[in-house]
């Protein structure tokens, strides 16, 4: 399975927030692939756990705070603009953290420019549980809380050829990977086989990965039974980053 979609093409999902569900997001959510708490589609529901990618990007206004919380999806979270803190940790472009199903974390707060992240799941998850109101459903749940952070600053110009892991890899797959490419140049990321699914988010630039035209902040998930994903910069540099989910059991 491979999806794709631009952010041109998922700004037709994108809604304003006020606070008043969740974990109080105020700003901004684009719905970029699959569905969520804020987008639930039409349907049964996915089932729990079963491979079902998810992506949206998030835009909290400048001085507001995300209440901590859980969620029952592996998770990435990669900061793309403005800037805050993710509990205690700074964050800024481009700053990845991950956890697994069930492991608590936050607050999220924005600092004067806002923050910018995007949410990326392989499998459904119906909404953020809040802590501490959840707690007694945390501990209901069968869980290994994990929780993981790196970050690759924007410092270096696209084109450089700056590449490589900055998160991991780990023994179950769990990794992260940032590239800068210049004009024509081809990558070939890890064997998606390797984890639990593979998104490739275009940081700069513009790509073309699997016949898809992938400008900035477009994504593309790759399932694990299919083959290594190659990118190729278009029309100039560019820069993406890859994340790969853990195998899990």
């Amino acid at each position: 399975m491979i999806v794709t979609k631009t952010h041109a093409d998922a700004n037709t999902l994108r809604t304003r927030q006020e606070g008043k569900a969740g974990a109080g997001l105020i700003g901004y959510a684009t719905t970029f692939i699959g569905r969520n708490r804020l987008h639930p589609g039409t349907g049964p529901e996915p089932v729990l756990g079963e491979l079902h990618p998810s992506a949206h990007l998030v835009e909290q206004d400048p001085g507001t705070a995300l209440k901590p919380h859980y969620h029952q999806a592996d998770q990435f979270q990669v900061v793309v603009a403005g800037g805050g803190y993710l509990g205690p940790d700074h964050v800024q472009p481009y700053s990845v953290h991950y956890t697994n199903s069930g492991t608590p974390y936050g607050p999220i707060k924005a600092g004067d420019e806002g923050l910018s992240y995007f949410t990326l799941r392989n499998s459904y998850d119906p909404g953020p549980k809040v802590m501490p109101e959840s707690r007694p459903h945390l501990k209901a749940m069968d869980r290994n809380p994990r929780e993981e952070t790196a970050e690759r600053t924007a410092t270096a110009s696209v084109g450089e050829g700056v590449e490589g892991a900055f998160l991991g890899p780990f023994p179950d797959g769990l990794a992260a990977w940032y590239h800068t490419m210049s004009p024509g140049q081809v990558i070939t990321g890890p064997k998606p086989a390797d984890g639990r699914g593979q998104f490739w988010l275009t940081l700069k630039g513009r790509v073309r990965a699997q016949s898809a035209e992938l400008a900035e902040w477009s994504c593309l998930f790759a399932s694990p039974d299919e083959a290594p994903v190659s990118a190729i910069a278009e029309n100039g540099p560019a820069a993406v980053l890859i994340v790969q989910f853990p195998r899990r059991g």
